[in-house]
């Protein structure tokens, strides 16, 4: 009979230690946070930190969500890519494209701007509008790497310090588009769609310039290397010195080779495009110099000649179009680049070696990206005002 009591009574006993402990394990998984706040005063600083850490984790404080997050999967969550600042820019500084990979949100951030953050019912990172008890700071480190620091206010744990921090590194990335395929900008439709017909050798006689010459939708734009492209009125051109292009596409060579050319070009995102073109020389591009025949001194600063069956009288630095069959003179005040024809011919000196008299011309074909330079002697006779030969 005493046996049997004093078992019953260990079994209660038993009962009582397996009740107890269960209430206490309850309060103490249920209420982390204020176990924290009991305990504050009996714990060391770093023993703090310690416990601290866990619960962050846990749950970002002021969340009415739980989520649970280690610093680290941060690495894993953003995606960071530096925007490259435009040509334009007045104002040298670094644009941060941020994209949360879960739930796919992209902002646009400066360095050690704060970026708000919200959680989701469905344990997904979002960016606020509003201000939250949780964001995000970028902290540039070098070229390739990004410092990114999660903070959160915790000042309702009333503990001597009110943010906590911390921070992972992440790998940046440049982000730019390599010869797009699908567009749906006009004006980078146009680009794409562009043909280079290389440096325009007519420039680079008459002027000795280097000018690289696109033709966009069977029009011609010409600039040089360090020239700035806007895209304004639905169509390509040179920007005018001092123009304000922030608010339209811009485009600039970035490479240039004798076979290949390529533009980078900004939208007023600041996204980068990069456009290649690739030029191939044929024999159809070649020029053949046209027959002269009959060059003769008129004055000391004309001479005449035949071409084309067709009597020219011209001087040093005329231009002259050939269209259908006949060759017309340039008149003074047309612009090099809207010049159009199937031949251009240009009187680059007249001069004198020795006894005798020599011209220099060049013919450039229609695309002026090939030319052929000729030399004639002129017969040293000039005619009077009657037209009778001076000998």
């Amino acid at each position: 009979m005493k046996k049997n009591k004093f078992l019953d009574f260990l079994y209660f006993l038993i009962f009582l230690i397996i009740f107890f402990a269960s209430i206490i394990s309850y309060y103490f998984y249920s209420k982390p946070i204020e176990l924290i706040c009991c305990e504050k005063n009996t714990m060391e600083k770093e023993e703090v930190k310690r416990v601290i850490k866990p619960i962050f984790r846990k749950a970002l404080f002021l969340s009415e969500y739980k989520f649970d997050i280690d610093i680290n999967v941060l690495k894993n969550e953003f995606k960071i890519n530096l925007k490259e600042n435009r040509f334009d820019d007045i104002i040298s500084q670094n644009i941060y494209e941020i994209k949360i990979k879960s739930s796919e949100d992209i902002f646009f951030a400066k360095e050690n701007e704060k970026v708000f953050l919200k959680i989701s019912e469905n344990n997904e990172f979002h960016f606020s509008k509003d201000k939250s008890s949780t964001w995000i700071i970028l902290k540039s480190l070098d070229k390739d790497n990004i410092r990114l620091v999660l903070e959160a206010d915790i000042e309702n744990l009333k503990l001597d310090k009110k943010i906590y921090s911390d921070s992972v590194v992440i790998s940046i990335e440049s982000k730019v588009e390599i010869d797009p395929i699908n567009l749906n900008n006009e004006g980078l439709k146009k680009l794409q769609k562009a043909k280079w017909q290389n440096e325009d050798k007519f420039y680079q006689i008459l002027e000795n310039v280097s000018i690289q010459r696109l033709e966009i939708e069977k029009d011609f734009i010409n600039f040089k290397i360090n020239d700035l492209l806007i895209y304004k009125d639905g169509r390509w051109q040179n920007a005018k010195p001092g123009e304000q292009t922030e608010n339209y596409l811009i485009a600039k060579i970035d490479f240039l080779s004798q076979n290949k050319m390529r533009l980078s070009a900004f939208d007023i995102d600041s996204s980068k495009y990069i456009f290649s073109y690739f030029f191939e020389f044929s024999s159809d591009h070649l020029i053949k110099s046209e027959t002269i025949k009959n060059i003769k001194k008129r004055t000391h600063s004309h001479i005449s000649l035949v071409m084309n069956n067709q009597r020219l009288i011209v001087k040093e630095k005329d231009i002259l179009i050939k269209s259908g069959n006949r060759y017309k003179i340039l008149k003074k005040g047309v612009l090099l680049s809207e010049l159009k024809g199937e031949i251009f011919f240009y009187i680059d000196k007249i001069f004198e070696e020795g006894n005798k008299s020599y011209f220099i011309g060049y013919f450039f074909n229609g695309n002026r990206d090939s030319f052929s330079m000729v030399k004639h002697q002129i017969e040293n006779k000039t005619f009077n005002r009657r037209g009778i030969k001076n000998d």
